[in-house]
């Protein structure tokens, strides 16, 4: 299963994209995508527009990869769940974002070998075949420990 997540904000580019690899038999696989408050409604695949914790920790366990937009508090969860990541970022070219903080946090997931990242939707296509053999550089005792570092900072914020 793929779990496709958007986080918070609408994410139409992202969505419409994966929805539409799924109509053209490019992704054979069931999907299921969390997609905010979008207008945009999948045709081709499960959805709702949020997701409970609870659950969505269950999505990530089952899936076998995760197309995400670039947050970090996602990011992260999937990294210690040593899930199969695309990172698909906001962009402000796009007025999706108000800086390109998460095309910055994709290219260096990119460069450590933890995540592929996909800057131009076009390559989501490619992207999705790299990721059959793309094995995830594992964590480290120390980045495990930065993770939990990052990941209860994040906790007392919300």
């Amino acid at each position: 299963m793929i779990f496709v997540t958007v986080g918070s904000q609408p994410f139409e580019r992202l969505v419409m994209a994966v929805d539409e690899l799924i109509e053209r038999s490019i992704i054979k696989e069931k999907v299921f995508m969390q997609i905010s408050n979008s207008k945009y409604i999948p045709k081709n695949a499960k959805w709702c527009k949020f997701v409970e914790p609870t659950q969505f920790n269950k999505l990530i366990k089952k899936a076998n990869l995760i197309i995400s937009h670039g947050g970090t508090g996602n990011i992260f969860t999937f990294l210690k769940f040593r899930k199969k990541i695309i990172i698909v970022p906001r962009l402000r070219e796009y007025n999706e974002a108000i800086d390109d903080h998460q095309l910055q946090i994709a290219n260096l997931l990119e460069k450590e070998k933890k995540a592929i990242f996909v800057k131009d939707i076009k390559d989501l296509k490619k992207a999705i075949n790299k990721i059959k053999t793309f094995h995830p550089q594992l964590k480290s005792k120390k980045e495990q420990s930065i993770f939990m570092m990052v990941e209860n900072f994040l906790a007392k914020l919300k």
